[in-house]
Parts: structure tokens; C-alpha cells; sequence
């Protein structure tokens, strides 16, 4: 199963995709993948967070309910002032009361058995810009792309988590009573969904749903946007690792992206011309006075163009950033801009420091006009992976639509 959209679905609260279950792609061995990207900063969030999600209730001989529960979830990073060391990035996790690794991801499952029980692993801190040593890299951070493979196999009960194509670092595993092994149907029991961003539905169970009177509501929303999601039989975790090695976005073998822009339609209108006169002029017997000047052509020039830029980050001269996740460097991003006039593309060329004059353009009603955007990356490689959203907006193009007049000549006057 795949789900495959243009810049991801955004996902909170109430907002969670969902999926029906099936034979076809949930086995007691498979393999989950997506690409994440936080709206939240991890460093400061205060909430846990469901990635991915699927479970159901099962009936204990007493009457009773096991949560029969597999998925993915990030967990927070309140346990320190801002800046100061945690004291739980290193710990072993215990199952219910924590300590929780800070700013963590945790995947897993959970059995029936006499006592229940669970498999599962806990990540290292991925993002350490609110502790003392915020150098370290950060694998997950906001408003930046994060792939993710989780792999469980409940018949040798182990499960695998893969950051960024490569093991999560120093993984905890979390292991609870003795689970004992589940059968497929467990996960395709009606009412059972597959959730993207949301809780799954046993943690907010109703009265009716379990002996204890007790209601678990979570708000666990993802609070961020989730693509490319990828559900396997078996043991997947390379095809995991190729979706990461080509790039969250793809990096042409030019190493520069074009856009071009729809035809544009300049809003023009008519001069109002005043009526002509019935007044005889003196001297000419012949033709009344008319208007002063006339009608101006419905016609656009170009005067200038602007956009607003986002990169990743910017260099300590200004220069726009974006970071090669391959080769963990620097890279310099350029933005040009070029008009495109009846399908001509003209020699001007607009950059981030300005670039050229517009010499006297003019748009005509029928004509055809476009802008062209053009991003090249400097000292890139085909190799190159791109994590990082940089945006272009705003593009504005300053035109106007008045004659201009640079001299007067009187011809004749009276009073």
C-alpha cells in the first residue's frame, strides 16, 4: 500500500488519514515508511505524538480487554530548563512511567498473554538545540523532512527503527512481561484502522468499552505533514532506505529546478476621453473642437519583479543555505528570475541582488507573458538529498497601464 501526495497532508487534531486494514499488507512481519515533517519545535514541545497507529480491543476470558496495539509515537522534552543537560537522554526507558529520552521517537507493539505484554525500542535524543551540547546533529526539527522505517516482527518479537536510512542511534529496547505471539487476524478486526497523525481509538476507550470505568483521552495529534507513506509484508527495510536515498525532493541531474509561471493577464482599461465640443473654434468655420489628447492603447509595461525567499538557512554574508543530508554540507541556493514575452525568453535576467534593468517592455492585450524561476544549487551532486522546505512566494511583478509624456509642444492658443 502507498499513499502518495504532492507536499504531504497535514494532520491534527481530528484530522488524522485513516485506512482500512487488509490481508494484503499487515502480516505478523511488516514494514512501515514516511516521510515526517513537525510544524512544533521538538526542542520545546510538551506533548507526546502518534505517527502511526493500528489496534484493536481483544476479549479476556474474565471479561476483560487486552489493547492489542502496534505503531509509532514521538515523545517530549520536558524534563529540563531550556539549555541545561537532561537527565534522562541517556537513561533506560521503563514501560509506563518513564523516564522517557527526551525529544525521542518509540515504535512497538503489544500482545495478550496471562499479564499482557509489549516489544518495542526507544531512540536517542534527535534534537538537541534546547540542551547543553546543541552542536549534534538534529534528525528531526522543525519545518524540516525526517524519514522514517519502522519494522516489526512479532514471530521473533523484534522490532527495527531506521532514521534518515540508517539505524536510529543507541536504541533502548523496551520489552514487557513475556508477549506472547498474536495472530494476524488481530489486526484485521473489524473497526480496527490504520491512522496517520491521531491516536489509535483504544486510547480514548469509552465505559462501555472496558470493565474499569476508565476513560483515557489523549490529544496526541502529529501536528505535522506526513507523505509518501508505505506499508509492506516482511521485512522492508531497504526499500526504506532507498526512498530516503533518492531525496525528499529530487535533485535533477543539472543540479538547477525550473518553474514557469501560467500565461498572465494584465487588468487594463480604456482611457475616459471627455466628449467633443459643439463650439466653433475662431478661425475655423468647418470643425468643432475635440477631446485634448486621445485614447491612450490598452497596453502593460513592466517595470520590475520582487519575490520573498525562505531558504534553510542563510550564511553569515546572507548568502540563502540549503544542506545536502548526503554529504552534510553547505549549499549555496541561487535564484533567477527571466521573463518569457510571445514566447520569447528575453536576455534580462533578475537575481536575489538584483540583476538587470527592464528596458522598455510593453505587454500588449494579445500577447503572451510569462516569468520564469529558476533555483540552482552550487556545489551540489546528483547524490545530493534535500530535507529541507525552502520556499519561493510572493512573486509580484510592478507594471503600469498610464502613457507616460516627456515633453509638450504648443501648437496654437487663443483666450
Amino acid at each position: 500500500m502507498s499513499d502518495l501526495r504532492v507536499d504531504g497532508a497535514y494532520v491534527e487534531r481530528d484530522g488524522a488519514i485513516m485506512y482500512l486494514p487488509s490481508p494484503n499488507v499487515l502480516d505478523l512481519v511488516g514494514t512501515a515508511a514516511l516521510w515526517i515533517k513537525p510544524s512544533y519545535f521538538p526542542e520545546m514541545a510538551g506533548k507526546p505524538r502518534a505517527v502511526f497507529t493500528f489496534d484493536t480491543l481483544k476479549r479476556r476470558s474474565d471479561d476483560r480487554f487486552w489493547q492489542i496495539m502496534n505503531g509509532l509515537w514521538f515523545f517530549a522534552s520536558a524534563d529540563a530548563p531550556a539549555f541545561a543537560p537532561s537527565p534522562n537522554e541517556g537513561v533506560g526507558p521503563r514501560y509506563a512511567q518513564g523516564h522517557w529520552r527526551p525529544a525521542s521517537m518509540a515504535c512497538g507493539y503489544s500482545t495478550y498473554g496471562r499479564e499482557g505484554g509489549g516489544v518495542g525500542q526507544l531512540t536517542d535524543t534527535l534534537n538537541h538545540q534546547a540542551h547543553s551540547h546543541g552542536s549534534r546533529t538534529d534528525l528531526l526539527r522543525h519545518h524540516g523532512w525526517t524519514h522514517v522505517t519502522y519494522m516489526w516482527n512479532t514471530v521473533d518479537r523484534q522490532v527495527q527503527l531506521w532514521i534518515n536510512g540508517e539505524p536510529a542511534p543507541n536504541m533502548a529496547m523496551i520489552r514487557v512481561d513475556t508477549p506472547d505471539p498474536i495472530e494476524v487476524g488481530d489486526y484485521l478486526t473489524p473497526g480496527n484502522l490504520i491512522r496517520l497523525g491521531e491516536p489509535s481509538r483504544t486510547t480514548e476507550m469509552t465505559q462501555e468499552d472496558i470493565v474499569d470505568n476508565q476513560v483515557v483521552s489523549r490529544n496526541w495529534a502529529a501536528d505535522a505533514t506526513i507523505d509518501e507513506f508505505f506499508l509492506w509484508k516482511g521485512n522492508q527495510l531497504e526499500r526504506g532506505q532507498e526512498i530516503f536515498a533518492s531525496g525528499r525532493y529530487h535533485c535533477p541531474q543539472s543540479l538547477e529546478t525550473v518553474f514557469t509561471s501560467r500565461n498572465l493577464v494584465f487588468p487594463v482599461s480604456s482611457r475616459a476621453l471627455p466628449s467633443p465640443s459643439d463650439v466653433i473654434p475662431p478661425g475655423n468655420q468647418e470643425s468643432p473642437i475635440g477631446p485634448a489628447v486621445s485614447a491612450s492603447p490598452l497596453a502593460t509595461r513592466i517595470l520590475a519583479a520582487a519575490w520573498t525567499w525562505y531558504p534553510e538557512s542563510v550564511s553569515w554574508t546572507g548568502q540563502p543555505q540549503i544542506k545536502d543530508a548526503f554529504s552534510e554540507t553547505e549549499l549555496t541556493v541561487f535564484v533567477e528570475m527571466r521573463l518569457i514575452h510571445n514566447g520569447v525568453e528575453r536576455p534580462e535576467i533578475f537575481t536575489d541582488s538584483g540583476g538587470s534593468a527592464v528596458p522598455d517592455l510593453i505587454v500588449d492585450p494579445a500577447d503572451s507573458f510569462r516569468y520564469r524561476l529558476l533555483v540552482r544549487l552550487q556545489n551540489a551532486s546528483p547524490q545530493t538529498i534535500l530535507l529541507a522546505t525552502p520556499v519561493i512566494d510572493d512573486v509580484t511583478l510592478y507594471v503600469s497601464s498610464s502613457s507616460e509624456y516627456l515633453a509638450y509642444e504648443v501648437v496654437e492658443t487663443s483666450l
